[in-house]
């Protein structure tokens, strides 16, 4: 009954998240610096993606493929090549902080690995960070799933 139940609302949430997946060009125009014609000013740009992995783990599921190669095609245009990103791995403020902190990173560094070999980005370009349950989203409960996510910043260095 446990496993029945986990497979229903592991297809729940899947069916959630497929509405919700954001496009590779949506993807695109979130990450790409906006220039302002007076005083040249560019904004930092970032995006929050749901990438989903088993609990407890950092593999890269086949659930998690499609929001990735989303990404992936995004950062390959050539307008975002030039750029650096740090990817971020976030965690909801379920259990240790220490541990949380840990997954994190190894999930920011799964995504990385992932972006590096199936969409050849250079890896002096992606920089996985573990930022574990500090940085919850505001207004929501920690508890909530949407904390579990990766952030992609554009540090606006080439």
């Amino acid at each position: 009954m446990k496993y029945l139940i986990l497979i229903i609302l592991s297809i729940f949430n899947l069916q959630a998240y497929a509405e919700k997946l954001p496009t590779s060009e949506e993807i695109f125009n979130d990450l790409m610096p906006s220039e302002k014609t007076r005083g040249l000013s560019i904004e930092k740009r970032e995006k929050n993606l749901t990438v989903n992995f088993d609990y407890n783990s950092a593999v890269v599921t086949k659930a998690s493929e499609e929001i990735l190669n989303h990404l992936g095609n995004a950062l390959s245009k050539k307008e975002l090549r030039v750029y650096k990103f740090q990817i971020i791995g976030h965690t909801d403020a379920k259990g240790d902080a220490e541990f949380n902190l840990d997954l994190s990173k190894r999930r920011a560094q799964a995504v990385t690995e992932y972006l590096i070999k199936n969409f050849s980005i250079p890896a002096d370009h992606l920089t996985p960070i573990g930022k574990g349950k500090s940085e919850l989203l505001p207004g929501i409960d920690p508890l909530d799933g949407k904390n579990r996510r990766v952030q992609v910043v554009n540090l606006l260095t080439k």
